[in-house]
């Protein structure tokens, strides 16, 4: 960035035409690198389960993705589960990805999140209006880790996991775990 900067500011007087050109460039690469930074925030700001409970931590990770994403997103809680930090935080994680995966791949222009715990279970709900994908597309699953991590993570804490979607319908993402 800082290079492609100072050479646009050479180029302005003689040949601004290259200069607008690195201009673009320049707002390309920090569209990216703001893309990036936005990424590393939400690593490096992991949220407090312990504290927040999964309730908690699932609105902060919304809210913060409502500041920093274009995206209408909605978020529905009902009741909670006993703590449990592997399960807590393996739910967490899937709801993460899948809100990810709305906003980034989907392009989706509105998300639903639901959080329901019911009678010792707890079902996890996200929609979106996104552009849908063939989920049994051997493709779609060689090529997009995310959905095989989630399908890992909701096995590994006795979950079942679906994936609804068609192109240009939108995706839904049901997880359904015994409260244990």
């Amino acid at each position: 960035l800082v290079l492609n900067a100072e050479a646009a500011a050479t180029l302005l007087e003689r040949d601004p035409a290259a200069a607008r050109d690195l201009v673009g460039t320049l707002q390309v690469l920090a569209q990216e690198a703001l893309d990036e930074l936005r990424s590393l925030v939400f690593e490096l700001r992991p949220p407090d389960l312990g504290r927040d409970g999964l309730g908690g931590a699932l609105r902060k990770h919304v809210e913060l993705l409502r500041r920093v994403e274009r995206n209408e997103i909605d978020l529905v809680l009902n009741g909670e589960l006993p703590a449990d930090a592997t399960r807590d935080s393996d739910i967490l994680r899937i709801a993460q990805e899948a809100i990810q995966n709305a906003i980034k791949h989907a392009r989706a222009g509105h998300i639903a999140v639901r959080l329901a715990c019911d009678d010792g279970r707890l079902l996890l709900e996200v929609e979106d209006d996104g552009v849908g994908f063939e989920p049994e597309a051997s493709v779609a699953r060689s090529g997009r880790l995310g959905l095989t991590s989630m399908k890992e993570r909701a096995e590994r804490i006795g979950g079942t996991l679906e994936i609804r979607s068609a192109r240009n319908a939108g995706t839904t993402i049901r997880l359904e775990v015994a409260g244990g």
